[in-house]
């Protein structure tokens, strides 16, 4: 059985963390939205669209995954229900199984810590980097993150709860 497990989640929720941890203990390829973002930063820091070209480039990625009959997770917000809709459309293509995993982080204390620890560290201009940045994003995001997700391919997990506590959460959904 081939998995297409879609990553969700805020900037600083944890959604990185959790898919690399999941990608090392299954072996399966991590497909990291910024990663791609980067490059584009990279090439046009101005490009309103880079956001969605970036989302384009990491489903093609996704895409050579299962076409080789392989898992993949892709890391990104997930914030538009678009893109969980591009999510499903593309593990049908390849009668693959959708896990959509949320992650929170319920405590705005670390949260902010988290963001915060970003500065300095020369990511491109597009990371959230402050608290002030992360307060602009969700106002801009309104209510849009919050839609409807079928519960048979949907998992949350706390992020302030110990790696080892989410990653077992996660392997029950996958393989109930």
């Amino acid at each position: 059985m081939k998995w297409l497990v879609l990553m969700k989640g805020h900037p600083g929720s944890g959604k990185s963390t959790i898919a690399r941890t999941l990608g090392r203990t299954l072996i399966w390829p991590v497909i990291d939205k910024n990663d791609v973002r980067d490059w584009f930063w990279f090439f046009d820091e101005v490009n309103p669209e880079a956001g969605r070209y970036a989302y384009d480039a990491m489903w093609q990625l996704a895409e050579t995954q299962l076409s080789l009959g392989l898992s993949v997770i892709c890391d990104s917000p997930l914030s538009e229900v678009v893109g969980y809709r591009d999510g499903l459309a593309l593990a049908a293509r390849y009668n693959a199984r959708v896990l959509v995993v949320e992650c929170v982080c319920p405590d705005e204390a670390e949260w902010r810590r988290r963001i915060e620890a970003r500065a300095g560290k020369g990511k491109p201009g597009h990371h959230i980097v402050t608290w002030e940045q992360m307060l602009a994003l969700l106002e801009r995001y309104g209510d849009r993150p919050n839609y409807p997700i079928d519960p048979a391919h949907y998992v949350r997990v706390d992020t302030t709860r110990p790696v080892e506590e989410s990653l077992q959460k996660i392997l029950v959904k996958l393989y109930a």
